[in-house]
């Protein structure tokens, strides 16, 4: 709706068919674009889900037969993709571009809420511009921030406003999706529609806003048990409810936590990931803070002079983006920021809008005319970085090289591990060889291939507790076909793990191009035959 005060500079939600047509089109622009990057695969995070997936498309239970801290969500998502598309890094890829692309698609239509078509495009391309390339990879946190966003532009549609049924049911739905992913940004999006449900229904001009109110939120829970009921259900049932609170609850809240909370400051990064850093913007991000300060002061004021009723979508998405930077602040580096970031481009989307209409308010065509160069330079601009950054991409991934999980691209390196690895093990790609990769680089087991005859795909002192050390011990010692392959830059001699492998087992062949000094940075290791290695504990044999 339009204001009479000439000085009310907040567009009204565009909801032409025109505005549709375009976000869409901008979002398959979008999933293009992504798809113009590189075949990577990330040898820990990404690796993790990617051949936990597998794990789960091949029969196996999530938090029974292999352990993980996150919900199931992801690992089901690309599971089903397997049985789709097979499995390879097409079929992982094409699902990660999709869900960017929809994150994208959603950034513009929340951006129209507060902005032109001009401000909420450029937001939306700065998604896949300046915050994916940072972690180029499939993510439960991109699953979340699609979830999310998506949660939101269905809860804020202006067409679907009237909906009290299916609006809100939808909305619940995507943030169920979002909580069978991310267990800490669901409980914040989940915080969000509590909010944000009331924000919308109680500030109308309507006698029966309380009743809406609570049919809402009722709606919305319903919508989030609809998906949360059946999925953790099925987790539960393949594994069991005290194995999944334990991984998702209890071992988040005491391992996890005291491994990484708290050890990093906002928009901090660390040598072994400042590589995402050529992508993006690291001021951009320091300056989120300051930016959702900025908006909170003049939302204030608005809502002061104008009401709450006129500001509610705007407060929606401050509220949005501030749930959104809460959830990653328990690790705020520049990577977890990326996640956050699309929230945080709505909020500067509105602030530029305002800005920009501020100086031309008073019809002087010189302003205008200055106002339309600037956006322009900023469109070219976006597009400029866009192209540098595929063309950065490549030059750190130079290689493609033939794996069988597809076509992957990364170094020389990692391409001569692969063909080391298949060529001292004859493998077999029908039976693949059993290989625990310690402490990490679960890339293996999908390139190779591999099976990991352990639970764990991350396996270090301190993170893992001792009785999953001894599982993992132990399965090896159950396993007669099993072998270990160790990365020497990771694991240390005096580590509960390294301490048993020098016991009972000895290396048969260094791994891949020498890095160290010349030598090998894997060694690959079999069972001694004539040694004693240690038995297994009674706790878990």
């Amino acid at each position: 709706m339009y204001y009479s005060d000439p000085m009310r500079l907040v567009r009204p939600p565009a909801a032409g068919r025109a505005a549709i047509v375009f976000g869409w089109l901008i979002g398959l622009a979008c999933f293009v674009y992504l798809l113009a990057l590189p075949p990577t695969l990330n040898s820990a995070d990404e690796s993790f889900i990617l051949y936990g997936a597998k794990r789960v498309y091949q029969g196996q239970a999530l938090y029974h037969d292999f352990f993980d801290f996150l919900t199931p969500g992801s690992f089901y998502l690309y599971a089903l993709a397997y049985a789709i598309g097979g499995v390879s890094i097409t079929s992982a890829r094409v699902t990660t571009c999709l869900l960017n692309a929809l994150s994208a698609a959603c950034v513009y239509f929340l951006s129209l809420q507060v902005a032109s078509a001009v401000e909420a495009a450029i937001a939306a391309l700065l998604v896949v511009v300046i915050c994916v390339p940072v972690w180029n990879m499939a993510s439960h946190h991109w699953i979340a921030t699609a979830c999310a966003l998506a949660s939101a532009a269905v809860l804020l549609a202006p067409r679907w406003q009237a909906s009290e049924r299916a609006r809100p049911l939808a909305a619940g739905m995507l943030g169920g999706l979002l909580v069978c992913t991310h267990q800490n940004r669901g409980v914040w999006l989940i915080l969000w529609l509590v909010l944000t449900v009331p924000l919308l229904t109680l500030t109308r001009r309507d006698d029966r806003r309380w009743r809406h109110c609570v049919r809402e939120l009722v709606w919305t829970a319903l919508g989030g048990a609809l998906v949360c009921v059946p999925v953790l259900g099925f987790a539960v049932w393949r594994a069991s409810l005290a194995e999944l609170l334990y991984a998702t609850h209890t071992w988040v809240l005491t391992n996890y936590r005291n491994y990484n909370v708290g050890t990093i400051r906002w928009a901090g990064y660390g040598f072994w990931w400042a590589g995402g850093l050529k992508y993006t913007s690291l001021r951009l991000m320091q300056a989120v803070p300051w930016l959702l300060g900025l908006e909170a002061a003049t939302l204030l004021w608005g809502a002061w002079r104008y009401g709450l009723h006129a500001e509610a979508p705007r407060a929606a998405l401050l509220l949005l983006a501030l749930s959104a930077v809460a959830a990653i602040s328990y690790f705020p580096d520049y990577v977890h920021i990326a996640f956050a970031l699309p929230f945080v481009l709505i909020v500067l989307a509105g602030l530029v809008y305002r800005a920009r209409t501020a100086l031309v308010a008073f019809d002087r065509p010189a302003a205008r005319t200055t106002m339309r160069l600037v956006a322009t330079a900023a469109v070219l601009l976006v597009l400029w970085k866009g192209w540098t950054n595929v063309g950065l991409a490549w030059q750190a991934n130079p290689v493609l090289f033939e794996t069988a999980y597809g076509t992957l691209a990364n170094s020389a390196f990692s391409a001569g591990v692969v063909r080391d690895l298949r060529e001292k093990l004859h493998v077999d790609d029908a039976a693949p060889p059993r290989i625990f990769s310690y402490p990490t680089d679960a890339w293996l087991y999908l390139a190779v291939p591999a099976d990991n005859p352990t639970p764990f795909a991350l396996l270090r002192p301190v993170y893992n507790t001792p009785e999953q050390f001894q599982e993992a011990i132990d399965r090896l010692e159950r396993d007669p076909k099993a072998l270990v392959l160790v990365n020497s830059l990771f694991a240390k001699a005096d580590d509960p793990f390294m301490t048993y492998l020098n016991k009972g087992w000895r290396p048969i062949a260094p791994i891949g191009p020498g890095v160290i000094y010349g030598e090998p940075l894997y060694h690959l290791y079999e069972r001694t035959p004539s040694g004693a290695s240690s038995a297994p504990s009674e706790a878990h044999s």
